[in-house]
């Protein structure tokens, strides 16, 4: 149970950590403001568009996002726990 709380909590940490550092912050300027690691799971924009850009939230995104990073740190903790039991 320990295990699963600070896998939890390391996924959570993480998760958050990648999408600040990988936004984009760009509609002061007529620009797209983005969210979101690797998938954009947000996008907002203030300025006016020549062509069609879907703004706005996307849930499936967010799913798949954080479904990668929690089995990045769940598959290795289980591989490592496989190892040891079989010692």
């Amino acid at each position: 149970m320990k295990g699963i709380k600070r896998t939890s909590a390391a996924t959570l940490i993480l998760f958050l950590t990648l999408s600040i550092l990988t936004s984009k912050y760009e509609s002061a300027s007529d620009g797209i403001d983005e969210y979101g690691f690797p998938l954009t799971f947000y996008n907002h924009s203030s300025g006016k568009r020549d062509s069609y850009v879907e703004f706005g939230f996307k849930p499936y995104a967010l799913l798949i996002d954080f479904g990668l990073i929690v089995s990045c740190f769940s598959i290795p903790i289980l591989i490592i726990a496989n190892i040891k039991k079989s010692k």
